[in-house]
């Protein structure tokens, strides 16, 4: 306050508040705060876009027999259809730190945090062009899961997490997907038309294979430890 009782300058200026962490709507389509400075360019408003997608199996094998299948790399090619011939061109493992109880097949699992996969796949049937996906493990976690996100592919951002969760007649797979298309204002037609119907279609055939190479794991408890 000024001796005249007049305010002063610094008390006029509005007092910082800092934000209110907004909720994200529960729709498969949202907006990240933490993208939106990035997300802004000159002229148009552009307002890059992440979208969901979820699947559930129930799998009827054990629960520690389900987490060294799918923490096996060299499963991933065979859970893509064979039209793709997708194959493992690279890899550099870094393995996760013991488990806590080991248990069958744990001595094999041989990719943790940091481990680096580049997998090719033909785009179409008979395609002599193979394209790469680079992606990356995080957030391993022992019988609970695992990520793995794109470091060079398709998408403009993909983050995809397994989830194991042991039930009364086996396990319970939870497929969470997080992407962004690379196609600016077009991406949310693009995955109304074509590309969530896309999605559906791949997590169905690796729910079938899912089982086939499952079962054929059985045959061979030696190897599978189921």
């Amino acid at each position: 306050m000024a001796p005249n009782g007049a305010p002063l300058l610094s008390e006029l200026r509005p007092r910082h508040q800092p934000f209110a962490t907004p909720r994200q709507p529960t729709s498969h389509l949202f907006i990240q705060p933490n993208q939106l400075p990035a997300a802004f360019h000159a002229g148009p408003t552009l307002i890059l876009m992440r979208l969901h997608f979820q699947a559930e199996q129930q799998i009827p094998y054990p629960l520690e027999a389900v987490f060294a299948f799918f923490a096996d790399p060299a499963n991933l090619p065979r859970l893509m259809p064979a039209w793709q011939r997708a194959r493992i061109d690279r890899a550099t493992y870094v393995p996760p730190p013991p488990p806590h109880a080991p248990f069958p097949g744990s001595d094999r699992i041989t990719a943790g945090n940091g481990t680096c996969l580049t997998i090719t796949i033909r785009p179409i049937p008979f395609s002599p062009i193979r394209v790469p996906w680079d992606a990356i493990i995080e957030d391993f976690r022992w019988l609970h899961g695992f990520c793995d996100i794109q470091l060079r592919g398709p998408f403009r951002y993909w983050r995809h997490c397994h989830t194991l969760q042991p039930t009364s007649t086996g396990t319970l797979l939870r497929d969470a997907v997080e992407y962004e298309l690379p196609l600016g204002p077009l991406s949310p037609l693009a995955n109304t038309l074509f590309v969530r119907r896309q999605l559906a279609a791949i997590f169905r055939f690796r729910q079938r294979r899912t089982l086939e190479l499952l079962a054929d794991l059985k045959r061979r408890p030696s190897v599978a430890g189921i």
